[in-house]
């Protein structure tokens, strides 16, 4: 059963234990004349008071009270004090419906899927369920790419440019998927975190919010005598020096052709 809806459930059942125990103590202190009248009072207040989730049972009880003098001053010394009956509803139980709560619990648990392109024989339900719910990581990838700033201005002319562009697109998604792999698995395994933009300590920091801190790495580009040269300036920020070397490689990724992972 999800939390949150676990949650929810454990809000409802208590809210209607307050709720009935409240109106059945306002219940009790009504008096009635007769019988009759305090039974009809049960069924009238079981009919607006419904119970889903607690069993409860009333009953009525009878009782003797004085009848208040409508005479003023001291009563009379053999004057006999008149006595009448009394009906009052009274909690006899009061409980949990277990079996609804239980019934309610598994209905909560229960995910409908339905499909028409597999059968049993391929995947088993479970399976099924599994691949549907991993969609999601797939689908948040994917909201990068399908970005209007990403894609609104580029203009291609033939099928196959646009098939191009989409696997340039797919194997940047891959490498920034990787990225964050990597940085969130060496900081669980470090039990380290990333102090970044904004002075956020972040344990699972995203793709994105490394990259941000990335983009503050500046090549100084130099040529001379023919030959191009690239150069870091002193003042990188930690930070950043900290998510190269998280994903296992140095600042000489920026400046030398040939790079070898120092991680995996």
């Amino acid at each position: 059963l999800d939390q949150r809806k676990e949650k929810t459930l454990n809000r409802a059942i208590e809210k209607e234990e307050i709720q009935l125990k409240k109106e059945i103590e306002k219940l009790s202190k009504v008096i009635f004349h007769c019988k009759e009248d305090a039974l009809e009072a049960i069924q009238s207040f079981k009919k607006k008071q419904k119970a889903s989730y607690f069993c409860y049972k009333l009953n009525v009880q009878m009782s003797d009270q004085p009848i208040k003098r409508k005479k003023r001053g001291r009563p009379k010394k053999d004057e006999q004090t008149k006595r009448e009956q009394i009906y009052q509803i009274q909690l006899e139980s009061f409980e949990k419906d277990h079996d609804f709560i239980e019934n309610k619990k598994r209905m909560l648990s229960t995910f409908v899927l339905i499909t028409n392109k597999l059968d049993e024989e391929t995947l088993s339900n479970q399976e099924v369920l599994r691949v549907y719910k991993g969609q999601s990581a797939v689908e948040t990838r994917f909201r990068l790419i399908k970005d209007s700033q990403m894609i609104d201005a580029i203009y291609l002319k033939t099928p196959e440019r646009v098939e191009a562009l989409g696997i340039v697109y797919v194997m940047a998604l891959l490498i920034y998927g990787i990225l964050e792999y990597r940085v969130r698995k060496e900081l669980k395994e470090k039990n380290l975190s990333l102090i970044l933009k904004g002075k956020r300590k972040l344990y699972q920091p995203t793709g994105q919010a490394l990259l941000e801190q990335l983009e503050d790495i500046t090549v100084i580009l130099i040529n001379q005598n023919r030959q191009k040269l690239r150069l870091l300036p002193d003042n990188i920020d930690s930070q950043a020096k900290k998510i190269i070397e998280l994903c296992g490689y140095d600042l000489s990724i920026y400046v030398s052709k040939n790079v070898e992972n120092k991680g995996e």
